[in-house]
């Protein structure tokens, strides 16, 4: 939690959701999904159980019996339209705050398949599928990191993208967050 405050993430989120009139305030929310995944990662159902045995209500001053599973749910969805603010947050804060160099950046492409005919996902797609499931539609995932490992940014893709296919992409949108400049990408 206390990152989470030191990164400034608090002061964004409330910016960013603070205007939203819910029972318990969503940037609080955002706070519990985030620590939760990073102490003891579990589902949205499973931070709802997990929860009561925390000092999270405490820390962050709210009331658990006003917390509902509906919150957890709605959250990330209320989140994923700013994702581009918050990545850009954190990689100034990243410069700022731990002298973070990008001249260095590490992609990675990887998959995840669902199960079931996902027809209002225009992203999930049949595709080589890493997890030997070609019977599945899947979803591409792109990762870029700095050589610290502090992750840049990530895209979305569908799950039909040839890898080679999804590199340039990736660098035209780091150049339009962050600049051209020389780097080196692995």
């Amino acid at each position: 939690l206390h990152a989470w405050q030191y990164l400034g993430l608090d002061r964004l989120l409330q910016r960013l959701l603070g205007r939203l009139a819910t029972r318990v305030p969503m940037p609080v929310v955002a706070a519990l999904i985030a620590v939760n995944r990073l102490v003891d990662p579990r589902s949205e159902r499973g931070i709802f159980h997990w929860l009561p045995g925390t000092a999270l209500p405490e820390l962050l001053d709210f009331q658990l019996s006003r917390l509902t599973l509906n919150h957890l749910y709605r959250c990330l969805s209320l989140v994923e339209p700013h994702k581009q603010a918050i990545e850009q947050h954190l990689a100034d804060q990243g410069r700022d705050l731990f002298a973070f160099r990008n001249d260095l950046l590490l992609y990675d492409l990887t998959s995840t398949y669902f199960e079931g005919r996902l027809d209002d996902n225009p992203k999930a797609q049949r595709g080589s599928s890493r997890d030997h499931r070609p019977d599945c539609k899947q979803l591409c995932i792109g990762l870029v990191v700095n050589r610290e490992g502090f992750p840049l940014g990530y895209e979305s893709l569908a799950g039909n993208r040839r890898d080679a296919d999804t590199l340039l992409p990736m660098i035209t949108a780091l150049e339009g967050r962050f600049g051209v400049c020389p780097r080196i990408i692995c």
